[in-house]
């Protein structure tokens, strides 16, 4: 670390290259919005950002992604290899075609090579007794796990570019052709599709049912009995039918958390955020939520027969086009959800599994005061501990002071908004410049764009991420541990969301959240359950408050306050 710039007193930075200074660093709000450990860095270093980088070279992509921690927080930055014009145009067909190759077979490339190959990985990790492993053996076990996570997210990106460039192609397409398009419209085309985040809120929805069909388990479940509902529905027939349609429910959907996190406690460890959800669905009885997303789709194939009847005016080769992005960009509209089930989130638990094993064999030797220390660790450390030698034998606490010190950084900086941008801005942003490419269109509808300023107090604006208008209380969410304050019809207002909040989805009215584009995971879910959303919308989380009333307008971007 060699030079230091003090962005302002509470968010000092020293950075790790002194060439880093002249990156642009945008904090990675839509997937990280939270302090990450320091374990967590060295394993999105390791295993997220060789994928990435892994997966633009087979593509011929000619960018590298950079991560750093700063003050606890992610920033990442996007460096464009500097290229000759020839070079510029023979790589940029080269990746158009290998791109095109890929969104052609992505169905059948993830049914064939894609999943079997992520459940072989998942079922490794998962046929295996930590109990009476010793840690010579874990250290074997976390070898391994090191290789297999960097496979897995390299098949994460493999299968998530071509997944999102074909959405984004596709909708691009079809506003050329149709210039009286409502900016929904395309989206409209790659909606109502099945997958395991949505079916997870259907068996959810359906347990919810059951529940209702047993007044005594509805009084049970609304009342405030905490830690003790297990005990309590352990006590009679139709409580321990409920408790093991729970318990299916965890062992099939529960390998994930509120957030992307090895940190965090997952449902299988802390049912919290399920039964909370159910608690929501219960106090909607006449809803019919499997008929609404029934119609969704039913709309969804409406507007496809649609789209067919009006392209019989334009030439084959356009017509041709159009249909072949259709197709690649409705299957990449089901593995934009479905591959963060497997991977994201079944994955990290795994992997997380593995961590907490090790740190309690290390807390025994005496090398760690906690089992969650491990978490506060570099990579490179926990190596060296999972490796005791004369010089560092097994016993010794020799990074505590490092984990305390770590620890009091992430609690000081919990609390502190990082600044979005860091770094060396560029002069002028693609659009400015009269050029868009196809990838830097692509993520920019997954991240967003930069969020206005705007003069009015009561109006925040942001990016139109599903249509519609709604006006209701708002209800303020930093993880799904509240999500027992959520009433149906309330406006959820979120740092971002992640699959597993997909369930929150049925009850709430409106959704804003802080980061993300037209197709980041916030939008794209707020379209499959109809809800209008804002996405992109900056510091909503902080300038809106529990209870408040505002006015959430999809189809512009923006949320009036009205109190």
């Amino acid at each position: 670390m060699n030079s230091e710039d003090s962005v302002n007193a509470n968010f000092p930075v020293t950075w790790r290259y002194p060439e880093d200074e002249a990156l642009f660093w945008t904090q990675d709000q839509l997937h990280y919005p939270d302090p990450v450990t320091p374990l967590e860095f060295s394993l999105i270093e390791y295993g997220v950002d060789a994928g990435l980088t892994s997966a633009a070279r087979a593509y011929d992509i000619p960018l590298t992604i950079h991560d750093r921690h700063i003050n606890s927080y992610l920033y990442l930055a996007v460096e464009s290899h500097l290229l000759s014009k020839a070079e510029a145009e023979a790589t940029s067909a080269r990746s158009t075609q290998k791109l095109h190759d890929a969104m052609a077979t992505l169905l059948a490339t993830w049914e064939r090579t894609w999943q079997p190959e992520i459940k072989d990985h998942l079922a490794w990790w998962d046929d295996f007794d930590y109990t009476t492993a010793t840690l010579p053996v874990l250290r074997d076990r976390f070898v391994e796990t090191l290789t297999r996570w960097q496979q897995i997210w390299r098949l994460h990106f493999l299968l998530l570019v071509p997944s999102q460039l074909a959405m984004s192609e596709f909708a691009d397409l079809y506003t050329d052709l149709f210039e009286d398009a409502e900016p929904f419209e395309p989206y409209e085309l790659l909606g109502g599709f099945s997958s395991n985040t949505v079916e997870s809120c259907q068996q959810l929805w359906s347990i919810s049912r059951r529940v209702l069909e047993l007044p005594k388990m509805v009084d049970l479940f609304m009342s405030d009995v905490g830690p003790e509902l297990v005990l309590t529905l352990k006590t009679s027939s139709d409580g321990q039918d409920i408790l093991a349609l729970l318990e299916q429910y965890l062992r099939s959907h529960g390998q994930r958390a509120d957030k992307l996190s090895l940190h965090h406690r997952y449902w299988v460890e802390d049912p919290t955020p399920v039964i909370n959800n159910l608690r929501n669905y219960l106090r909607e009885p006449e809803r019919d939520l499997a008929a609404e997303l029934r119609k969704l789709a039913t709309a969804r194939d409406s507007e496809v027969v649609r789209l067919l009847a009006r392209l019989q005016s334009f030439p084959s080769a356009v017509r041709a086009n159009v249909e072949f992005l259709l197709q690649a960009a409705q299957a990449g509209a089901f593995l934009a959800e479905e591959h963060g089930y497997w991977i994201d989130y079944r994955a990290s638990y795994q992997v997380r599994r593995l961590l907490l094993a090790i740190g309690r064999q290390l807390q025994e030797a005496g090398a760690l005061s906690d089992i969650d220390d491990i978490f506060y660790l570099h990579l490179d450390e926990l190596e060296a501990l999972l490796s005791p030698s004369p010089a560092q034998p097994l016993g010794q606490a020799v990074y505590s002071a490092q984990i305390a010190e770590r620890r009091a950084e992430a609690d000081r900086f919990a609390h502190v908004r990082p600044p979005e941008f860091l770094g060396t801005q560029p002069s002028g942003l693609p659009s400015e410049l009269g050029h868009r490419d196809p990838i830097t269109e692509m993520f920019r509808k997954i991240d967003g764009d930069v969020s206005a300023s705007v003069e009015d107090d009561r109006l925040i604006e942001g990016t139109a991420g599903s249509p519609g208008m709604v006006e209701g209380p708002v209800c303020v969410l930093y993880d799904l541990a509240e999500a027992g304050k959520v009433r149906p019809g309330d406006i959820l207002v979120a740092d971002t969301t992640a699959p597993p909040w997909t369930p929150l989805f049925a009850t709430v009215g409106g959704l804003v959240t802080n980061s993300g584009g037209i197709l980041s995971h916030s939008a794209v879910v707020a379209r499959e359950y109809g809800i209008p959303a804002v996405v992109g919308a900056g510091a909503a989380t902080s300038r809106l408050t529990d209870g408040q009333r505002v006015e959430v307008d999809g189809n512009r971007g923006t949320v009036r306050i009205l109190d």
